[in-house]
This record gives structure tokens, sequence and C-alpha cells, in this order.
């Protein structure tokens, strides 16, 4: 049994806790960011072809202001394809890669869609610049701002006893700003020292970039941007 720690927003952490359970893990729930949706009229997209995730929380947002599903979908990851056919959405197209990278991959190999009129759903912090990297290559995108991701501003006590007393075994990562925020937040609270007993699991090489600003018993990155290949690195321990 190990002792794992789960930065993932609320919502995202549930499935992800219960399947630590199942492998007799314990997990220890922080999240490192609370998703706040914004309200507002249904979306009117009579002008739109295609609409583009980068986020299950993205798809989350949309569901609450869309209401006709059947326009074309194209989805970053496949929990965020998941997610767009458990809201409805379809059909549904999974986009290899991460985030702004994935989409502009996805669209250089699909010329024809330079036709089509693509709307990006997203959070108030966005990576990459999507809209000037897309228009560079002669695609029409706009994009939607529907949520916000705040950050949180503190460790848990139950995070602190864990960190102080060594009792902390793991910790993952699914996304380079979680990562960044455990950091900024553990030096905060002075204990970065602490940090070297604990093995540090990240969904993907961005993700493990930004935990290099403490040091880790080990880092790992996770063979595909998924929670069963995170269940599997934790596997391997």
């Amino acid at each position: 049994m190990m002792r794992v720690l789960v930065t993932r927003p609320e919502h995202d952490a549930r499935e992800f806790e219960a399947e630590l359970r199942k492998r007799g893990h314990e997990p220890v729930s922080q999240p490192m960011l609370s998703i706040e949706f914004e309200e507002g009229p249904m979306l009117d997209l009579q002008d739109i072809d295609l609409v583009v995730f980068t986020s299950a929380n993205g798809v989350r947002a949309a569901a609450r202001r869309i209401s006709a599903r059947s326009l074309p979908v194209l989805a970053v990851g496949p929990a965020t394809a998941s997610e767009a056919e458990r809201q409805g959405f379809k059909p549904v197209t999974t986009i290899a890669g991460e985030g702004t990278s994935g989409i502009i991959e996805h669209l250089a190999a699909h010329p024809g869609l330079k036709g089509k009129r693509l709307l990006h759903i997203s959070g108030a912090d966005v990576a990459g610049d999507l809209l000037t990297q897309a228009g560079a290559m002669g695609f029409s995108i706009t994009r939607r701002q529907l949520y916000r991701a705040v950050a949180a501003t503190s460790l848990s006590p139950a995070l602190r006893q864990h960190l102080q007393q060594g009792t902390l075994e793991a910790a993952t990562f699914f996304s380079p700003r979680t990562a960044k925020i455990f950091c900024e937040l553990v030096g905060e609270a002075g204990l970065a020292a602490r940090a070297n007993r604990v093995t540090a699991c990240a969904i993907s090489r961005n993700a493990a970039k930004s935990l290099e600003t403490l040091t880790f018993r080990k880092v790992l990155v996770a063979q595909n941007a998924t929670a069963s290949a995170m269940l599997d690195l934790l596997d391997s321990l």
C-alpha cells in the first residue's frame, strides 16, 4: 500500500481515487486547481462547423451552455473525448498529443479543415497561442472562455503532515500547471527538502519539466497521457 497524492481538480479526481483504492493504495486528495464555470445564456453555434476541446473541464463548461450537440468535435486526449461523448456531443474525434500543440498537429495533418469555422472552448488560462498559430496556417478558429481554473493558495494540514513525517510515497501530476502550483506551495511552506522522499508521477514530459524546481526521490513520466497509464506507472513502483 502506498499513500498517493492526487492533485487533480475534485471532479476529475473521483474516478482516479476510486481506482487507487481498488489497487490497495490510499489517496491523499489536494486539488491544486478548483474549477469555476462561467454562467450565461446558451451559445449560438449557427456559424460554427467544428467545436474544439482541450480539456474535460472545457467539455463540462460547454455542456452547461450548448444545447445542440450534433456538431463535430475535436477532443485532445482520450479523457477529453470520453467526457465529450458522455455529455452527448457527437461525432467526436480524438486527437493525440497535448493541448494547443495537439490541435496544431492535427490541423497540419488535415488541411481540408481550412474551410471550416472552428470554435475552441477554453478556460481563462491557455497554454500556447492557438488562434495565432492556427491563423498563420490558414485556419479559421475563434475562442470562447467558459470557465476558470483557480489555483490553490496553500497546502492542506493533512498534506503538510505527510510531507513533514515522510509518509507520502508518491504524487501524481496531470498537467504542467498543477505541477507548478504544487512546487510553489511546497516551497512557500518551507517543505521543499521533504520532496526528496516522494516519487513524482507526471502524465507528460511537460508536466515533469514543471517539477524541476523541487528535488524528488525520482520523477517518472507515463507512457501516454491517460489515467490508465498513470495507474500503471504507480504499479511499477
